[in-house]
């Protein structure tokens, strides 16, 4: 639900002349960032694997993101605050489709690759079933 919402907004924002904001002197509401921030959090939440150092990727991303938005939170030009805001809302949603990709691959690997003969008959004629359009057998 979250990033359907998220895709909303962007297309939204992109909908709209970017211009618009200098002619009109105002910044992105501060309450995107906050929005933002909190949800590169979230997904850092989600990345519980370690890097080649050994750091879990979760904590380099959370400690990027507090630098990048301590570097910005002084920016002043309206443009360039709502550019930061939708280039790093898009790049957040990329790697969330991608982790979702991911775990939806890897689940998929782990059902067909299954040696138990019942388990694998079974999620044969499911397959089975849903070419044919049936929801239940």
């Amino acid at each position: 639900k979250r990033s359907s919402e998220n895709k909303m907004n962007l297309e939204k924002l992109l909908s709209r002349p970017i211009e618009k904001l200098t002619l009109a002197n105002k910044a992105p509401p501060k309450i995107e960032a906050l929005r933002l921030y909190r949800d590169v959090l979230k997904l850092s939440k989600k990345m519980y694997w370690l890097n080649n150092d050994g750091v879990p990727w979760g904590e380099v991303v959370a400690k990027s993101a507090r630098g990048e938005f301590e570097q910005a939170r002084f920016e002043k030009d309206p443009v360039l605050i709502g550019k930061m805001l939708m280039t790093s809302r898009d790049a957040l949603m990329k790697v969330e489709e991608k982790i979702a990709k991911t775990a939806f691959t890897m689940t998929q690997h782990i059902e067909d690759t299954r040696v138990e003969p019942k388990w694998q008959e079974v999620q044969k004629r499911k397959r089975e079933m849903d070419k044919l359009n049936f929801k239940d057998y």
